[in-house]
């Protein structure tokens, strides 16, 4: 399973653990910035407030898992 190229070039597999302080507190900012949002925002419309939260924290975490770091590289 892990000899097919894409696996191997994941970026968790060559995730550097000095990026982890910035990541989880960019994390935990956009967090707090947005389950209050989603929340409002599905009140509005009319529905409970937990499905404010699965439509803003579900992607969050599917991004969090399948993106790229590959985009965050600095342009030269």
């Amino acid at each position: 399973m892990f000899k097919n190229k894409r696996f191997r070039e994941h970026w968790l597999w060559n995730y550097d653990n000095n990026h982890l302080k910035n990541d989880f507190t960019a994390g935990l900012i956009v967090a707090i910035m947005l389950i209050p949002q989603g929340m409002a925002y599905s009140m509005l419309a009319g529905l409970p407030p937990v499905i404010g939260l699965y439509a803003s924290t579900i992607p969050l975490l599917i991004y969090a898992l399948l993106g790229s770091r590959g985009n965050s590289r600095s342009v030269r």
